[in-house]
């Protein structure tokens, strides 16, 4: 990972609803609720060491020149059985691109699919959270290794100094004689 000089800020597009549900032939409404809260979980966990503060754009919220805008779209469905398996599977797509100053840096689309195991139902909602994981990972990869164009000296941590070593014994615990 590259240590990146701005803050980055996360923005969902008006495509990506907290709450997607779908209903397939026959099927009762099945939905992915806490989309939002999945996705700023797991961007905000995986980004972090890359940058020195993540979080999602709130409406006051005020973005600096050097700053980093991630902007993302996500929508996730549930998959029915088919050639991939004998369940049904969660499948997300995500679009994103990232910009700095007001210029694009780079952007992809991308999707995953769960294992295709699954009964109709809850277990669709788990498997959704780690297609989730699974998209936000990929961009931290990608955006975490991006090199930074604009780096501003940073603030060093202070020194650290060992004053003592606590001298523990790590080998193999010896026998007490029993009395």
């Amino acid at each position: 990972m590259v240590h990146h000089s701005g803050r980055l800020w996360i923005e969902f597009d008006e495509y990506t609803r907290d709450r997607q549900c779908v209903a397939d032939d026959g099927k009762r409404p099945l939905c992915f609720v806490g989309v939002h809260a999945a996705l700023e979980r797991a961007l905000e966990t995986t980004l972090w060491p890359a940058f020195s503060q993540v979080r999602v754009k709130g409406k006051g919220d005020q973005i600096e020149s050097h700053d980093y805008l991630l902007l993302v779209s996500t929508h996730v469905v549930a998959k029915p059985p088919g050639p991939d398996g004998p369940g049904w599977a969660a499948h997300g797509t995500m679009r994103w691109k990232l910009v700095r100053g007001g210029i694009p840096i780079t952007s992809e689309r991308v999707e995953s699919t769960s294992r295709s195991d699954l009964p109709y139902g809850s277990m669709l909602g788990h498997a959704a959270g780690e297609v989730i994981d699974a998209l936000s990972v990929h961009v931290a990869t990608r955006v975490g290794t991006l090199p930074e164009e604009s780096p501003r000296a940073g603030v060093p941590l202070p020194k650290v100094v060992v004053t003592q070593k606590s001298g523990l014994d790590m080998s193999a615990p010896k026998q007490v004689a029993e009395r």
